[in-house]
């Protein structure tokens, strides 16, 4: 291993920061956005932008992580970065290929790399809890740092290494962030095929799915708000452009002529815009019987 002295991989790293990354030296006082420039000679910084994932990152809560990748055979690091004072360290694996994780992300990548990273965390038994958002910087002296791996992984090369649990026996939406994005992408996806229907306006739909989103998001790490927002975008335009009523094989013209007759979202006579709640009914229930009257 070589210690952080003439570092390429370094480099690598501080090429690759966000151009306007969190960073700190004090978590108790908080994050704050910052030019990279100056947030990478703090402490603790944000190694991924907000739409791409360049890094996989692994928070190992005791001594030792490195020797226990390397004994077991696991893959090795890019970097790593350890806590001089009890030899805890964050692990960090780059990618070739940074995969994205915006509104318009292909889903397979997204769904693959959180498969390895669900695999991987139990692997180095890393905490499952970890956020991912921001990782002990490896270009602060404050740290030990080494460069262990120079070459960057492909999201396929993790599988000549061990077998990717695809779908593990625990809900992967408590193992990483990765996989908590994956299962709110499934579970909203499908809530958007069959409720789609109820709404005349595009808007108005992506603002249900934000929603129906959010209830989602109950997990003890939840996601932030902008990747709940993602998430509602890509499926309220995928389903709103791609969708049919899917009844009878009819054609998308007939989807608009049904939003034609819906003719907007319905009046309301409660404050909170819930009309159902006053009938003790379901809100899909209650658009049922308002296209029938």
């Amino acid at each position: 291993m070589e210690n952080n002295n003439n570092n390429n991989q370094l480099e690598n790293f501080k090429n690759n920061l966000p151009t306007r990354a969190l960073c700190t030296d004090n978590l108790q006082y908080g994050l704050k956005v910052r030019l990279a420039e100056e947030a990478s000679t703090k402490r603790y910084i944000q190694h991924n932008d907000k739409i791409s994932h360049r890094w996989l990152v692994f928070d190992c809560d005791y001594p030792n992580a490195l020797e226990h990748a390397d004994f077991n055979n696991l893959p090795i690091p890019n970097i790593a970065v350890i806590n001089r004072a009890n030899g805890n360290s964050h692990l960090l694996y780059e990618l070739e290929t940074p995969f994205y994780t915006c509104d318009n992300a292909r889903r397979k990548p997204l769904a693959y790399a959180a498969s390895i990273e669900y695999t991987l965390t139990k692997a180095l038994k890393a905490d499952p809890g970890y956020v991912g958002l921001i990782c002990k910087n490896p270009l602060n002296k404050h740290w030990l740092t080494y460069q262990v791996r120079s070459e960057s992984y492909t999201l396929n090369e993790f599988g000549e290494y061990f077998d990717i649990e695809t779908k593990p026996k625990q809900d992967i939406s408590e193992i990483s962030r990765l996989g908590r994005n994956c299962t709110i992408f499934d579970l909203l996806r499908h809530w958007a095929y069959t409720n789609f229907v109820h709404y005349a306006a595009q808007d108005a739909f992506f603002n249900a799915c934000f929603q129906q989103a959010s209830s989602f998001n109950q997990f003890i790490s939840p996601l932030s708000l902008n990747e709940i927002k993602a998430i509602a975008k890509s499926v309220s335009k995928w389903v709103w452009r791609n969708f049919d009523l899917d009844i009878s094989n009819k054609k998308f013209s007939s989807l608009q002529a049904h939003r034609g007759r819906l003719g907007g979202r319905p009046n309301t006579t409660t404050k909170d815009g819930k009309p159902w709640e006053l009938e003790g009914i379901s809100r899909s229930l209650w658009y049922e019987r308002k296209k029938v009257a």
